[in-house]
């Protein structure tokens, strides 16, 4: 994740701190970001404007609470689910009631829609003798209609290796749990998603 998300919470958080002038402009506002965290909490607050969201990421490195206004949170607010990997777009801000860093979300998305745009395949590679029959009733279960990626097989057979795509399914889950459970089955020697280079 960190190839397409480079910038971590703790960058954010050190480049974000100290006081900021009184009055209407209260925080400094920082570029643009993008940033990833596994979702640790969720609060609905009431706001002037409605509901909004303070949810609290964690990506190794540090923790921060990303704010999400009314008119995101009412967007976006699906895109978080604790223990799940959220992706977050907007800027920091210098809390001085809480006299800390916080995140001002302007977009969200979660790892399954994030890699539905941004997969370029998923890579199975096998070897002589694997369970196929396993294989492709694993991905008949997480066919996807419109959304998800193609499947790309490497095969290793009698010295020479080979790459074949999949015509049906044409597309499957996105979802970590497809890995896990292709992982498993005989004759899979890995199983990874293949991104395209752009961000």
């Amino acid at each position: 994740i960190r190839r397409f998300f480079p910038t971590t919470i703790q960058k954010v958080n050190a480049g974000g701190k100290g006081s900021a002038p009184k009055g209407k402009d209260a925080y400094r506002r920082r570029a643009t970001v993008k940033i990833a965290g596994v979702v640790t909490n969720i609060r609905q607050i009431m706001g002037k404007s409605g509901k909004m969201g303070a949810v609290t990421l964690d990506d190794g490195t540090g923790s921060i609470e990303a704010l999400c206004f009314s008119k995101v949170w009412d967007q976006f607010r699906d895109a978080f689910r604790t223990d799940e990997i959220a992706i977050v777009s907007g800027f920091s801000r210098w809390d001085e009631k809480n006299e800390a860093v916080s995140f001002v979300v302007d977009s969200a998305t979660d790892m399954p829609r994030f890699r539905a745009e941004h997969l370029a395949s998923l890579s199975v590679s096998l070897t002589e003798g694997a369970d196929l029959d396993g294989l492709e009733s694993l991905l008949k279960e997480s066919e996807q209609k419109s959304s998800g990626c193609p499947v790309l097989f490497e095969i290793s057979a009698g010295g020479s290796v080979g790459q074949m795509a999949v015509s049906r399914p044409q597309l499957v889950s996105a979802e970590q749990s497809i890995l896990d459970r292709i992982a498993h089955v005989h004759g899979v020697e890995k199983v990874f998603f293949s991104y395209l280079n752009e961000q």
